[in-house]
């Protein structure tokens, strides 16, 4: 069981209002790969049901700058089920995507958006109960850029992860040194010695 799985499982264990938050913002989290503050300041109206009869969301993402970024990606799958399950709770009302939950389990200031700082305790007190090591919310992003890049290429990634530089994007990639020795295995061989 790999441990964004174990992590998954200690959410759906939960079933209070937050372990339902918890569990649809880990999973856009993981599918996406926004970075904390944009978790964060996810607002519902970033939300736009897709057609179909499964549950999937596009999620407007706005990044560094205030910028929106140049695709606006489709949450689908379990990731949007989640998503949809959290939504059920929460409600239409406008404010925060992902809102504050009292002690007592019920809904706080859904006009405030949670805190970078507050994302990483609850992630941190999912990851003990997990008991998984140290993972913060940027292990996400790594993670799917990495996975990006080596599936459908930089450019692709560059434009999901928000960079205006291919070289901030080439950093996140873990592969480079099994494709490059890849790339020089698949060139055809010298010509045998005469």
């Amino acid at each position: 069981l790999s441990e964004f799985h174990q992590l998954m499982q200690t959410c759906q264990e939960d079933d209070s209002k937050a372990g339902i938050r918890d569990r649809a913002m880990l999973a856009l989290a993981w599918q996406l790969g926004p970075r904390v503050h944009e978790i964060a300041g996810l607002a519902l109206k970033d939300i736009t049901p897709a057609e179909g009869k499964a549950p999937a969301y596009f999620v407007r993402i706005i990044g560094k700058g205030n910028k929106q970024r140049p695709v606006t990606p489709k949450l689908a799958g379990n990731a949007a089920k989640y998503l949809h399950e959290w939504l059920a709770v929460r409600g239409r009302t406008p404010g925060a995507l992902f809102c504050f939950i009292s002690y007592k389990g019920n809904l706080k200031r859904l006009d405030q958006n949670l805190t970078p700082k507050t994302l990483h305790s609850i992630l941190r007190e999912r990851v003990e109960r997990a008991g998984l090591p140290l993972t913060t919310w940027h292990d996400f992003r790594r993670t799917i850029l990495s996975d990006v890049i080596a599936h459908a290429g930089i450019t692709t990634a560059q434009h999901l992860a928000g960079h205006s530089s291919s070289a901030t994007t080439a950093r996140y990639d873990r592969l480079w040194r099994e494709n490059v020795q890849d790339a020089i295995d698949y060139r055809p061989d010298a010509p045998d010695p005469i």
